[in-house]
């Protein structure tokens, strides 16, 4: 969060005016003259623009080998989208800017426009340009040209927020599997410019749906159903895990157990996302335990 701006509430006494209008319904002057205002419309002049930027490096790198975040704003939609790198490589530069464009062209949004930095790689430069966007470089030290410089401040808010409701035992380099969810979550608070009656996420996602999709605060400590039948003798019938977001596309949700470090396996639960250890079983999650409750 940011400090609070001055005056938004002046402790100043105001002087109300002398004078108060007791008519509400004033007479109308007939002899009036009439003026008439004529508005015009301006074409959208950031239409297929997008502005790019990185994030400093996070102080823990996860167990994917991640540790920049790669921040994006598109102007039209009015959404913020993050993708992690393990660093700021040509490779990995590319790669992230064509997994965003493809992106963005997909859902209808491509890009003509990419406002960025001006320490910007030639290959990253000549990968915009065979896509057929234009290239804006911003001069150093000025960060009011780029609209990802307050991108990022959004994100960073509301990262951090989301970060503070972890569970004090939840490993830190889970960070990178808490990225979607984060993106996703403030998308639904932003406006698009499209349509101001939906969210930045509807306009690239559709509408989300709570109840087939349930959300939770990630990081949460949640306990993984194991069914008995395909287990040892006098095991345990659950294993702590970790939530660390949303799966979309299977009913489930990936966790994380704490038992070991080792041998991480991607497994998709019921309605959440889990990352199991050494587990490649569908399960169901039992229980959580939320750390914070408000």
């Amino acid at each position: 969060m940011n400090r609070t701006r001055k005056g938004v509430r002046s402790t100043t006494k105001q002087v109300l005016p002398e004078y108060i209008e007791a008519d509400f319904r004033p007479p109308i002057d007939e002899e009036a003259n009439v003026e008439l205002f004529i508005g015009a419309t301006i074409a959208e002049q950031n239409e297929g623009t997008i502005y790019t930027d990185n994030t400093g490096k996070f102080p823990v790198q996860s167990y994917h080998g991640k540790r920049i975040q790669f921040v994006v704003y598109e102007y039209r939609s009015n959404a913020i989208i993050v993708k992690t790198l393990r660093d700021e490589t040509d490779k990995s530069m590319v790669e992230a800017f064509q997994e965003v464009y493809e992106y963005l062209t997909e859902k209808g949004f491509k890009p003509k426009l990419n406002v960025m930095d001006n320490q910007c790689s030639r290959a990253v430069q000549k990968f915009i340009k065979s896509t057929g966007a234009d290239i804006q470089l911003v001069n150093p030290d000025d960060h009011r040209v780029n609209a990802a410089e307050r991108a990022i401040q959004t994100w960073k808010n509301h990262w951090i927020t989301g970060m503070g409701n972890l569970d004090p035992n939840c490993p830190m380099q889970l960070w990178c599997q808490f990225i979607e969810q984060g993106q996703d979550t403030l998308n639904m608070l932003r406006v698009s410019r499209v349509n101001p009656k939906l969210s930045a996420y509807a306009v690239l996602e559709g509408q989300f749906h709570f109840n087939k999709t349930p959300l939770a605060p990630v990081g949460t400590k949640a306990l993984v159903f194991l069914d008995p039948t395909k287990g040892h003798t006098w095991q345990s019938h659950t294993i702590d895990a970790w939530y660390v977001g949303l799966a979309k596309n299977i009913t489930g949700t990936i966790d994380f157990s704490s038992q070991t470090q080792k041998d991480i396996a991607s497994l998709h639960l019921q309605n959440f996302s889990l990352h199991i250890a050494k587990c490649q079983r569908l399960n169901q999650v039992t229980q959580c335990a939320w750390q914070h409750k408000t």
